[in-house]
């Protein structure tokens, strides 16, 4: 297996003594999740004292752990974009996303994200939530086009961040469905987990017997399923344009910005 000419060494100080190893260097270089950690270290790019490590393996103080990362593959360029801008100042940039590109960099492949054309753009970008999403304050999904808000500075990223927090911020979205809803409008509200049997996918958190939305409060003790990560979702939704028995166009707006929310709502509404 190749590795880096350069891995890097870390010594483990006497205050992180008795941290797992998984979660000891995942705090140590911020740019790695825990789970990029164990991946590391299940293909054996981690050694403690010249030795594998094992995520649960508890460290020490003094502790030598060398890390070998694997080459960056080059960036793939078939999805560049030029920056639609909307509008900027001197603290924020407005842009227009369009659909199939993600707006930051995630685990696996090294795609063009919007983040790559934003550096390209400018060097006037805050410092945002990690190294590797300077500007970034909310997302979009990789299939969903729309306005994205950008901060140029760390102080506009913490006044955006504010205003997120206090729902200042309001946040319309156009859906195409399957099917008409029953009713002309309406609200749904759930509590969103991770769907044990598929992690990478989330589902409303329901009674194992009633299958009734619930929230983590009201759910009985199941060995299956964690519901300490269950976040809350509120979503109002109203029928701007019915086509047909099998198709409809809503308008959509969120109180919680949740992962693949309305993607979610709707499908568990049976659209």
């Amino acid at each position: 297996m190749e590795k880096n000419s350069r891995p890097l060494e870390i010594t483990v100080p006497e205050e992180k003594s008795k941290l797992r190893l998984d979660k000891f260097i995942s705090e140590s270089i911020v740019t790695l999740s825990r789970s990029q950690v164990s991946k590391l270290i299940s293909d054996g790019r981690i050694l403690i004292n010249t030795l594998p490590g094992k995520p649960s393996l508890l460290v020490r103080a003094g502790d030598k752990i060398e890390i070998n990362l694997p080459e960056e593959s080059p960036l793939d360029l078939s999805k560049k974009i030029s920056l639609d801008i909307v509008y900027e100042d001197k603290d924020i940039l407005v842009i227009n996303k369009p659909a199939m590109i993600s707006v930051h960099p995630g685990a696996g492949k090294k795609v063009y994200t919007v983040v790559d054309a934003l550096k390209e753009y400018t060097k006037d970008l805050s410092s945002g939530f990690a190294p590797d999403r300077p500007g970034i304050v909310h997302r979009l999904d990789n299939e969903t086009s729309g306005l994205l808000l950008i901060a140029k500075n760390d102080g506009a990223q913490s006044n955006l961040q504010q205003q997120f927090k206090e729902h200042q911020v309001g946040r319309t979205y156009f859906a195409f469905c399957y099917g008409r809803p029953k009713t002309q409008e309406g609200k749904i509200e759930s509590y969103l987990i991770r769907n044990p049997s598929n992690r990478k996918k989330r589902m409303s958190l329901r009674h194992p017997n009633t299958k009734q939305i619930i929230r983590p409060q009201d759910h009985m003790l199941n060995s299956t399923i964690d519901i300490s990560t269950g976040k809350k979702a509120i979503s109002h939704f109203r029928v701007n344009t019915f086509f047909s028995e099998a198709l409809s166009l809503l308008e959509l707006n969120l109180e919680t910005g949740r992962t693949h929310q309305i993607r979610i709502h709707l499908s568990e509404m049976g659209h």
